[in-house]
């Protein structure tokens, strides 16, 4: 688990975390209606469908102690450094909107930017390692991992993003990529 990419990638989606927590809910359903269609003599067929309910459930659990444990990092961090992830993260302000609402040079932007990552990382990672439930669920979670690299492999194909528009168009791919993503995992 590479903490720093699994950092920027967690509060990239941050934003979409109820559309893909709604998405396994609406799976959860669909697998517990359709389990009806087993009759009572296949054991397996139902016993595979509660491990997939089990399972389903488990991965909306982690995604939700995820968001909790980001809120949580963020508001033991600075206030400045907070706004910082905040505004380049979660609410997605363009580079060049975030240097005029906080007053700074683009170099100084940057350099602060890094900072607060730095010290997001090294709460998150403190954090997690505390809740070893999660710390060990999370790094088993292969299809979190492969969101996580899609997600790496995009921020580093893209350099900067002006048009808000675009943005927009991103953050549906993305959100279309992952919860294709949940539903090949299962």
């Amino acid at each position: 688990m590479n903490i720093q990419i699994w950092c920027k990638s967690f509060l990239s989606i941050y934003n979409i975390l109820p559309m893909l927590v709604g998405s396994i809910d609406k799976i959860i359903y669909l697998k517990s209606v359709n389990s009806s269609n087993y009759n009572f003599d296949s054991l397996m067929g139902t016993e595979n469908q509660i491990k997939n309910i089990v399972n389903l459930t488990q991965k909306k659990i982690n995604l939700i102690n995820l968001k909790v444990l980001t809120d949580e990092t963020l508001v033991e961090m600075s206030d400045e450094k907070s706004k910082l992830i905040v505004l380049r993260f979660i609410d997605n302000v363009e580079c060049k909107n975030a240097i005029k609402v906080l007053g700074l040079s683009r170099r100084t932007y940057f350099r602060r930017l890094n900072e607060a990552l730095k010290e997001f990382e090294h709460i998150f990672y403190t954090k997690l390692i505390k809740n070893k439930n999660l710390y060990k669920e999370l790094k088993n979670e292969e299809f979190l991992e492969d969101i996580f690299n899609k997600i790496d492999n995009f921020n580093k194909s893209v350099k900067e993003i002006e048009n808000p528009t675009r943005n927009l168009d991103v953050s549906r791919q993305l959100c279309s990529y992952l919860i294709k993503s949940i539903k090949r995992a299962f």
